[in-house]
């Protein structure tokens, strides 16, 4: 959902990105239900990775500062997704007026909430590739689908920084403690969404968490990528 000036009745648009491995099924059976909705535009075809990520690159405007913001609201049954679903989107619009009051419209080229499922499909897939299982401390079985958010604002002007970034941290703060409530919340942030405020490992479990310190401290006991490396998310500093 993206959301670009002050009078979201207007301007409102969502955007759904599908990507599916195959060179033989121009239409996947998986997205017939995308298929069905009216839509401004479609460019859905098949085409190679390389031509697929220049597309999607398009979208990246030049001279731009933006932050990202991860979270994850999870649940087992369609109710429990739409209804977290609804609330982190309600928390999102509710609070944009106050962004909209300091920033200029035509300095905000894009605010955005973008949703990421994560589901049984995923797990099934990700442990084909690799049987000795993941990091990431994902219990599809257990608590259900997780769908991973992320907030992303873009605009222009070094001196909003602080508003933005102030914003982006209490926006965060409000969705996490409404759907903590309602028990449709869950630690995992998505690391390539995240923001430098926000923990990471923790959202792993407290086993990955120490297993992953355990491997970095192995090959990197000097703490070079931990202390040297510019920015990251860093692990046993």
């Amino acid at each position: 959902m993206a959301v670009a000036g002050p009078d979201t009745s207007a301007i409102a648009a969502a955007v759904v990105i599908l990507y599916y491995d195959s060179a033989e099924t121009p239409e996947p059976e998986c997205f017939a239900e995308f298929f069905k909705i009216p839509a401004l535009a479609n460019s859905f075809s098949v085409k190679t990775l390389g031509e697929f990520a220049i597309e999607t690159g398009a979208l990246v405007v030049d001279g731009i500062n933006d932050i990202f913001t991860a979270g994850t609201t999870v649940g087992k049954t369609y109710d429990d997704l739409l209804q977290g679903i609804k609330m982190t989107n309600d928390i999102f619009f509710a609070e944009l007026p106050k962004l909209h009051a300091v920033i200029p419209v035509e300095n905000l080229s894009l605010v955005s909430i973008d949703w990421q499922p994560i589901g049984a499909l995923w797990a099934a897939g990700s442990m084909r590739a690799n049987p000795g299982g993941s990091p990431l401390g994902l219990d599809i079985e257990r608590k259900g689908t997780y769908l991973s958010w992320a907030e992303v604002v873009e605009w222009r002007g070094d001196e909003y920084y602080d508003v933005v970034h102030e914003w982006i941290i209490s926006t965060t703060s409000k969705i996490e403690a409404a759907t903590r409530e309602a028990g449709l919340h869950d630690a995992f942030n998505y690391m390539g969404d995240a923001a430098g405020f926000q923990d990471i490992y923790a959202g792993y479990g407290e086993e990955n968490e120490a297993r992953l310190r355990e491997v970095s401290r192995m090959y990197d006991p000097e703490r070079v990528f931990q202390s040297v490396m510019p920015g990251g998310f860093k692990i046993g500093v």
